[in-house]
């Protein structure tokens, strides 16, 4: 949904070059997979999902098969790519059968699928969707109906795509539901409400749904999946400035409270900006404190991340941000209150 008309190995490197790790896209038949490969070995980038093929059919009597067929295919594509989670969605009502009679089929399938997914270490994710802003029709619209299905599938290879965007059209109670339901979910995807928009300027607290992911032991990647309207950079940039780093977890206090305490690359990125410098030597000195910590290269940061870091800190209130100089001699420093 973003930089239309380039290559998806391109937006691999502008994805990068804005210090984000990682990236994800729809279905792979359309895509130079070599390409990308290795647009990611040259950025470092990780691939956070993709779309299994064929998709898209499991509540239709004639494609649910093809489903099921396609998944030796798309476990080589994910596993050549580097990635562990595989997008599925169900399709769409069948008018002359029940909600039931097509929610058999669809369990049938997903057990099918679940144990050669999980022999190869993956992760299939299914995704309900809104019916009521964008995809009219579609089968699976509600977090607790993709839980009973999941639970009765009853694999750790067949998880839930939360997509929040989508839920919130539904029935809203995102962090209610990201609390009670975050041991089935396997990814996330985010867009603002209304429109599918950035994440700020809608009547979601983007801010505070990723404070309450953070507090679970949710591990994964959060995708974007929506349509900018000030610009790809700008829009990615401030979607970006939301996080601190991704938690890499570890046991006890941080120097700097609880909240630095709660992971490795947080209480690294925190004491760097509080001890400040330029962003270059902000950046070597949090590389510096996680080789200190025997945690060297397990979460790099850019620059550009460092800086992020920063206006994160004064943003949530736990620093203020200082900057004294102009250009890439300046000095950057977070403040404690």
């Amino acid at each position: 949904m973003f930089w239309s008309g380039i290559e998806p190995e391109e937006k691999v490197k502008k994805a990068a070059a804005l210090g984000y790790d990682a990236f994800e896209f729809w279905g792979f038949g359309n895509k130079n997979l070599d390409a990308i490969r290795a647009a990611m070995d040259e950025t470092g980038l990780r691939l956070a999902a993709c779309c299994m093929g064929p998709n898209g059919g499991l509540t239709n009597r004639a494609r649910c098969a093809d489903m099921v067929a396609g998944l030796p295919e798309s476990i080589e594509v994910a596993k050549k790519l580097g990635t562990s989670r595989l997008i599925l969605t169900t399709g769409n009502l069948i008018p002359d059968e029940s909600f039931e009679t097509t929610r058999r089929r669809v369990v049938r399938a997903l057990k099918e699928m679940a144990k050669p997914a999980e022999d190869a270490g993956m992760t299939l994710v299914l995704e309900p969707l809104n019916t009521l802003a964008n995809h009219f029709g579609y089968w699976l619209a509600k977090m607790p109906e993709a839980v009973d299905i999941v639970d009765e599938v009853d694999s750790p290879a067949v998880k839930i795509l939360m997509d929040i965007y989508h839920q919130q059209i539904m029935e809203g109670n995102i962090i209610d539901n990201i609390r009670r339901f975050i041991d089935r979910i396997g990814h996330f995807h985010t867009a603002g409400v209304p429109g599918r928009h950035e994440l700020v300027g809608g009547e979601l607290d983007y801010r505070g749904i990723f404070r309450a992911v953070d507090e679970t032991p949710y591990d994964g990647f959060v995708g974007l999946e929506f349509k900018p309207t000030i610009g790809d950079e700008a829009a990615l940039e401030q979607a970006l400035g939301l996080v601190g780093p991704p938690a890499i977890p570890m046991e006890g206090e941080g120097v700097f409270g609880a909240r630095a305490g709660k992971c490795w690359s947080r209480k690294a990125a925190d004491q760097a900006c509080y001890e400040g410098g330029t962003l270059e030597q902000i950046k070597a000195r949090y590389d510096q404190i996680l080789a200190s910590w025997g945690k060297p290269g397990e979460y790099p940061l850019s620059v550009r991340r460092i800086e992020g870091h920063l206006k994160w800190l004064a943003s949530e209130g736990h620093a203020k941000y200082e900057v004294v100089g102009e250009g890439q001699g300046a000095i950057h420093r977070a403040i404690l209150p």
